[in-house]
């Protein structure tokens, strides 16, 4: 019996040990793979980070302390970025992610925001912060892209989310611009207005009067039109955005698609009403 304590204790420094030890092989082969794959990149940019770390009770990857310069002179860093699951079967192409962006900072400058610059700095930012989430799958079957979802939260600004279904992605074709074969099987926006937009809208009634008297008489008239087809979800959310230029305030947007469609039937409509249709847009205030 008292070899047992001695026996426990042995195992325990085993697995404390091996478990150490683990801790230590994947740290440095996260650093290893971290830096190969950012020397692929150095044409394109230029990355610095602190620390990369593994958990393995969460089996995620976490990178510290990211410093990122574009070589067109745009600039941000990150606090923390953290690589919830990957596909470690296709390195290379990852058929699927989760992705979070933590603490992430852009000065507003030059550099970023260019001509923007000044405009932005009137809203009252000296630098952007930012969180990001990203969970994506990829069927390269059906050539289809998986965004469920894409949420970003922009610090006293508003926030965004995005889910999203398409097939039929051709990188080739995107690239040259040729959209005409994607589906879209499913599509929810939402964002929600801090202050962006309240401000925006503030400063245009200020400086463009007759524009604004314009855009809220096109409204009222939208709103009789979709009064006369029995349309009562775009006579609520228009008669709150005629609400909202006259007086505007926090704005929340939730915009979802109603049934698949293809580019190419979108791309034949002449009509922006028609395309408008294809949704169901709900807005409101606070």
């Amino acid at each position: 019996m008292r070899k047992l304590p001695i026996i426990l204790g042995i195992l325990c420094v085993l697995l404390v040990g091996g478990y150490f030890t683990a801790m230590y092989v994947a740290n440095k082969m996260a650093d290893t793979k971290l830096r190969e794959a950012l020397a692929k990149t150095q044409d394109k940019a230029d990355v610095a980070y602190d620390s990369v770390s593994v958990n393995l009770w969460k089996q995620n990857l976490s990178i510290a302390d990211l410093n990122v310069k574009l070589k067109n002179g745009a600039h941000f860093t990150v606090g923390r970025v953290v690589v919830h699951d990957y596909d470690i079967k296709h390195p290379k192409r990852p058929r699927y992610a989760t992705v979070s962006v933590h603490g992430m900072s852009i000065p507003v400058d030059k550099e970023n925001f260019h001509d923007e610059v000044d405009s932005v700095r009137e809203l009252g930012f000296q630098t952007v912060v930012a969180d990001a989430a990203l969970t994506y799958r990829w069927d390269p079957d059906v050539q289809g892209l998986v965004l469920d979802p894409l949420d970003v939260q922009v610090k006293n600004l508003g926030s965004f989310q995005l889910a999203t279904e398409v097939d039929h992605i051709n990188v080739k074709a995107l690239r040259a611009l040729e959209i005409e074969d994607l589906a879209v099987k499913r599509l929810h926006v939402t964002y929600n207005d801090v202050v962006f937009l309240q401000t925006v809208m503030q400063n245009t009634q200020k400086n463009e009067e007759e524009l604004v008297r314009y855009v809220s008489e096109g409204i009222d008239e939208e709103i009789v039109k979709a009064k006369d087809e029995g349309r009562a979800n775009a006579v609520k959310s228009l008669t709150e955005l005629g609400r909202y230029v006259e007086q505007p305030g926090k704005l929340a947007v939730d915009v979802v698609l109603d049934d698949p469609v293809k580019v190419s039937d979108v791309l034949a409509m002449r009509k922006v009403t028609d395309i408008i249709k294809l949704f169901t847009i709900s807005i409101s205030q606070q």
